[in-house]
């Protein structure tokens, strides 16, 4: 019996990876097949670093940015990173730090959600069924060895919403760039 389970959670594990790698083979396809603006042509995309993570973009997207205090982290002293990336006809906003969000409100029920790892850092993707209502966003944050040391680690969230079907493939086309900066 036990044994059974074991295979049918593979199974399940596998047939999950495998959904995951369809789904971003065909938003992938669409994105180029669809794509008005020619960001196909990634060879002239820009790299934006966010603290301590890179995202590749189209070149007419701009970094802006503001500093604040959150209040989750008013009682511990520690500053948030935040701000926009704006392109020509779309823009991201985003929040680094230890109050910011991992995305954990969102469901398959409503989005598609795809999980990955990428340099020992989780990265999370959402893509809302509705472009048009629902948020596209990503969260990233490292891993770490317990549940203690990733309670204190900061994590980058940067959301979206309003999108037209190829806008929100071209922000899947773009988190999936989103990778942790090396450390030196």
């Amino acid at each position: 019996m036990l044994n059974r389970s074991i295979i049918s959670i593979s199974k399940t594990y596998q047939q999950s990876n495998f959904m995951k790698l369809k789904l971003s083979i065909i938003f992938s396809l669409l994105f180029f097949a669809c794509n008005q603006d020619n960001y196909s042509d990634k060879s002239n995309w820009k790299t934006i670093q966010i603290k301590n993570y890179i995202f590749d973009f189209p070149p007419d997207f701009i970094l802006g940015d503001e500093h604040g205090t959150d209040s989750l982290e008013v009682e511990q002293g520690k500053d948030w990173y935040g701000g926009k990336i704006k392109g020509k006809n779309m823009s991201f906003t985003f929040a680094f730090g230890r109050g910011s969000s991992t995305l954990d409100e969102y469901t398959p029920q409503n989005y598609n959600v795809i999980n990955d790892t990428i340099n020992n850092h989780f990265r999370k993707i959402v893509l809302g069924h509705d472009s048009k209502f629902a948020t596209t966003a990503v969260a990233m944050k490292e891993l770490s060895g317990n549940w203690q040391e990733a309670l204190r680690k900061e994590s980058l969230v940067m959301v979206t919403e309003g999108l037209t079907k190829e806008q929100q493939l071209l922000a899947f086309e773009i988190f999936k760039t989103g990778r942790p900066v090396k450390k030196k």
